[in-house]
């Protein structure tokens, strides 16, 4: 059996894979926001800067989930909002 690598790589970045990254980045967006610890103001401040993204890469192209808040580091090591998120990608 032979591979066909290049093709491969085309299926991985094609427009089908992403637009299903982009749903599935947007569903953990939307659960990451709704699962957010801390205070009033870090919650809303967190929330206000999630984004979802997909990227096309050199190979693949994936999905990007996270916060322009600058506490965003903080709120994941202490509540790990968009790791418990990751689930409802599936």
């Amino acid at each position: 059996m032979k591979l066909n690598l290049p093709g491969i790589r085309e299926v991985l970045k094609s427009s089908g894979v992403q637009g299903m990254l982009a749903e599935r980045g947007e569903r953990v967006r939307r659960a990451a926001a709704a699962n957010v610890g801390g205070n009033a103001f870090d919650r809303a401040q967190y929330r206000g800067g999630l984004s979802s993204e997909v990227q096309v890469h050199r190979v693949e192209a994936v999905a990007r989930i996270g916060t322009t808040y600058k506490g965003g580091k903080r709120i994941e090591a202490k509540h790990g909002t968009l790791a418990r998120s990751i689930g409802a990608a599936s």
